[in-house]
C-alpha cells in the first residue's frame, strides 16, 4: 500500500506550494486552481486506464513502475528554480495517474492476496498510509519553513517516493498465476504469504473456480436490466461520490491557506494543518481494526451522518 504514501504526499504538497506560488512567485488564481486541481485529472485517467493494463501486466510490476516515473516528475518539478507553471501542471498531471493506478491496482493486489480473514483490515491501510503521506508533506512544509521557492520542499517530498522500491520483492497474486495458467507459480506464491506448512490446496481449488467463472462469465449491456446488478452499481457510485463530494480533498489540498486567512486560535496554520492530518490517521487506524468488528455498512452510515452534520457546521 506504499503507493497510498506516494499518493497522499502529491496531495499533501499543494497546501504548502499554493501559499508560496501566490505570496511570492506571482502565481495568478485561476494557475494556482489548475495546479491543484490537474492532479485530480490525473488520478481519473490512471484509475480509469488500469482496469485494461492490469490484465495483461502484472500487478507487482505496475506498483514498481510508478517509482521510477514518479521520481523523474518531481525532478522536472524542482528541476527550474523559478517553477515555471507548466512544469508544475505537467507533474502534477503524471503524478495523478500514478496515484490513480495505486488506487486500482494496490486494493485490488491485497483483495487477492489477503485472507478472508483479513482482507477488512488490510484493504484499509492503503487510505491509512494515503493519510500518512499527508501528514508527511505537511510536516515536511511545518519542519523547513521555506517561504519564497518550494524546490527544496520537493525535493523531500519526491525522494519519499523511494519508499515503493519493496514492491518489486513481492510475488504475483495467486490468482494472477492462475489467470495465466501457471499454478506451480499460484502454489509458491500462496505458500510465501501463508507460510510453507499451510495447505494450499483448498484455497487454490477456489481461486480456480473464481477464473473460470470469470471466463465463462460475457459481460452484456443486458446486465444493466437486473434490478440486483442496479441497485449494487447505485450503491458502489453512491459510496464513492459521498466520500469525494464532501470536500476532503480541497481542504487538504488549500488547508494552510483556508487556516491562514480563517484563524487558527493560539496555533499556527502550519501547525493546525499536522492536528487534521493527525485526525485522519488516528481515524483510519481505528477503521482498520474496526471494520471487521463493527461492519462495512454501520461505519459507512455514520461516518457519512457525521461529515454531513461537520459539514453544515462549517
Amino acid at each position: 500500500s506504499l503507493g497510498g504514501f506516494a499518493l497522499g504526499i502529491s496531495l499533501g504538497w499543494n497546501s504548502k506550494a499554493s501559499v508560496v506560488l501566490k505570496n511570492y512567485l506571482d502565481a495568478t488564481a485561476t494557475e494556482i486552481g489548475l495546479i491543484g486541481g490537474i492532479l485530480n485529472g490525473g488520478i481519473c485517467v490512471g484509475a480509469m486506464s488500469m482496469p485494461f493494463i492490469a490484465s495483461r501486466v502484472s500487478r507487482t510490476k505496475i506498483m514498481f513502475w510508478t517509482m521510477p516515473v514518479l521520481l523523474v516528475t518531481w525532478f522536472l518539478m524542482i528541476s527550474h528554480r523559478r517553477q515555471k507553471v507548466m512544469l508544475l501542471l505537467l507533474g502534477r498531471f503524471v503524478c495523478g495517474i500514478c496515484g490513480g493506478a495505486c488506487c486500482v491496482v494496490t486494493p485490488i493486489y491485497v483483495a487477492e492476496i489477503a485472507s478472508k480473514e483479513t482482507r477488512g483490515r488490510l484493504l484499509a491501510f492503503f487510505q491509512l498510509l494515503l493519510n500518512c503521506g499527508v501528514m508527511y508533506a505537511f510536516y515536511v512544509a511545518h519542519a523547513i519553513d521555506e517561504m519564497k521557492t518550494v524546490w527544496r520542499y520537493s525535493a523531500i517530498c519526491g525522494f519519499a517516493c523511494l519508499s515503493i522500491a519493496p514492491a518489486i520483492l513481492l510475488p504475483e497474486s495467486p490468482l494472477y498465476y492462475l489467470s495465466k495458467d501457471d499454478e506451480l507459480s499460484a502454489e509458491k506464491s500462496l505458500r510465501w504469504y501463508r507460510g510453507d506448512t499451510y495447505d494450499v490446496q483448498h484455497e487454490i481449488s477456489e481461486t480456480k473456480r473464481l477464473v473460470l467463472a470469470a471466463r465463462s462469465t460475457k459481460i452484456s449491456l443486458k446486465l444493466l436490466k437486473n434490478r440486483r446488478v442496479l441497485r449494487s452499481i447505485a450503491t458502489c457510485f453512491g459510496v464513492v461520490v459521498g466520500q469525494h463530494m464532501c470536500g476532503v480533498n480541497m481542504m487538504i489540498f488549500y488547508a494552510l491557506t483556508l487556516f491562514d486567512t480563517s484563524g487558527s486560535g493560539e496555533l499556527t496554520g502550519s501547525e493546525q494543518t499536522l492536528v487534521v492530518a493527525a485526525v485522519q490517521i488516528l481515524v483510519s487506524l481505528s477503521a482498520a481494526f474496526l471494520v471487521d468488528l463493527l461492519g462495512r455498512r454501520i461505519l459507512l452510515t455514520l461516518s457519512s451522518l457525521l461529515m454531513g452534520l461537520f459539514l453544515i457546521l462549517l
